[in-house]
């Protein structure tokens, strides 16, 4: 027998949350007061007076002024230097208000964007660039748990070859790098050489996960799993391609050159979710070949609990998919350029697409990734916000193709909607058709379970709370639409 308490010692949870809107402009002033009528100018000047639960709303237009920002490890010019940090029920959000429409350019000083020294930051929506510069979002310290996603981040044209990516997680693990397009990233011209070291995504930590993201010529690797955290990370429903040194590389080094052994185990490369990934034309180089493939899972030390299946891969040099035993990669499919995408255009390092956009990757009718994906690890929702799945299965790549007779209609404009539990049932009332999902976390931001993940009509619902929820404190998230509600709950037996 199980019995419910919310900390407030009533049936419905309720708690209040310091949530706060405040709006930068390119015609704002930092000595307004943020908001809508009186916007500050700089992202900078937000970021120094955010607190938990601010949304920081950007307005479209161009943005290019920058800061000195330094740290215990690291330094250099940026244009966000970020040192407060959210919480799990409160994070701080940075977010273009359109869709790439506040577009973030780096000088030819500028070293990086967002230099986010803090934990429980969403970076959501903007247009970022940098000529010179090396990333595009950077967590340091002992952080994580930031978010980063829908970004369309691109021609960052560094001159040099660093040993590092556009977007790169932090010690604390637990980043979410979600749904960006990420193109043209790396020293550019015909003496580039094999420039092996700076990538698309690099993730080194435990728990971080990498979604939806559709990326395209980096002089180095797609998304590259490297490090001594190299476990519990999921790799997921991306499409990498043309690539110059390979697609997507996982490798646990543990304690070489330094590292600290993060995932306790020896250094071995294992509990990695690699799945539902395309990954085509990688690992060829301007006159070399890369040498890395399409997916690549090695190390000193395999272990057999990772999870490489149902993706799709060809065109790629010198392999499609190897994977070290015991480990093993099931399912595999292939394709064509013709027979996967929509209007596939290449769009290498050196020579990148005339007229590069994103949807030319989705999914053409017939394509042989349409419903030949798996459900484990697959993110709940596609690049664009539909959800997963539309048809008989899960697709791979980036983009979930709508079934025949599936019509998503708008679900904008939901600012709320009840919720409460009562026994072992959670409750709820939607004002209008949308994507819902419930999700329990730990206190450290793990999860514990998810639920609903469909999209669901107007209407009351009732759901039983799974049994595996044991007694302790959880965090519980709803999201309907773009609507977020979380709230602490205490459970017992």
């Amino acid at each position: 027998m199980r019995t419910i308490f919310a900390l407030s010692l009533v049936l419905v949870v309720v708690f209040f949350i310091h949530a706060a809107d405040y709006y930068v402009s390119t015609t704002g002033s930092d000595n307004g007061t943020g908001s809508p009528s009186a916007p500050w100018k700089t992202l900078q000047h937000a970021a120094e007076l955010a607190q938990p639960g601010w949304t920081i709303h950007v307005a479209p237009g161009s943005y290019n002024s920058t800061i000195y920002c330094s740290g215990s490890d690291y330094n250099g010019t940026a244009m966000v230097c970020m040192k407060t940090s959210g919480t799990v029920l409160a994070p701080i959000t940075f977010v273009s208000d359109t869709t790439w429409g506040a577009k973030l350019s780096l000088g030819t000083n500028g070293v990086g964007m967002f230099f986010i020294d803090a934990s429980y930051i969403r970076i959501v929506g903007f247009d970022m660039t940098g000529p010179d510069g090396i990333f595009a979002a950077i967590t340091y310290g002992n952080n994580g748990h930031n978010e980063i996603r829908n970004n369309y981040l691109h021609d960052f044209a560094v001159a040099t070859c660093n040993f590092t990516g556009v977007l790169c997680d932090g010690n604390a693990g637990y980043d979410i790098f979600d749904g960006n397009v990420i193109h043209h990233a790396g020293a550019i011209g015909g003496n580039a050489g094999n420039c092996i070291g700076y990538h698309g995504i690099y993730m080194a930590r435990p728990n971080t996960v990498a979604t939806n993201n559709i990326i395209s010529g980096i002089i180095g690797i797609g998304i590259h799993a490297y490090g001594a955290g190299i476990c519990h990370q999921t790799i997921a429903n991306n499409t990498v391609f043309d690539c110059s040194q390979g697609g997507i590389i996982a490798e646990n080094v543990g304690t070489h050159s330094g590292y600290t052994d993060m995932c306790s185990n020896g250094g071995t490369t294992d509990y990695e979710t690699i799945i539902n990934n395309i990954t085509v034309n990688n690992g060829i180089g301007n006159g070399y070949t890369g040498g890395w493939g399409g997916i690549n899972v090695y190390g000193s030390s395999v272990g057999s609990h990772n999870i490489i299946s149902n993706n799709l891969a060809y065109g790629n040099q010198p392999f499609q998919i190897s994977v070290t035993s015991p480990s093993v990669s099931v399912n595999e499919k292939t394709g064509s350029n013709a027979t996967v995408f929509t209007n596939y255009q290449a769009d290498k390092n050196w020579a990148p697409a005339a007229n590069y956009n994103s949807l030319n990757y989705a999914l053409k009718s017939g394509s042989p990734a349409i419903d030949a994906g798996i459900a484990t690890g697959a993110p709940a929702k596609d690049v664009i916000g539909h959800a997963r799945p539309q048809g008989s299965g899960y697709d791979i790549g980036a983009y979930e193709m709508p079934g025949p007779t599936t019509v998503l209609p708008s679900a904008s404009g939901i600012k709320s909607f009840r919720c409460t539990i009562t026994a072992n049932l959670i409750n709820y009332i939607l004002p209008k058709a949308c994507f819902v999902s419930i999700k329990y976390y730990d206190l450290q931001g793990r999860t514990v379970w998810s639920f609903a993940n469909k999209y669901q009509a107007t209407g009351n619902y009732s759901l039983k709370l799974p049994e595996a929820l044991s007694r302790n404190i959880y965090i519980q998230e709803f999201r309907a639409s773009d609507f977020v509600k979380k709230e602490r709950l205490a459970m017992t037996r």
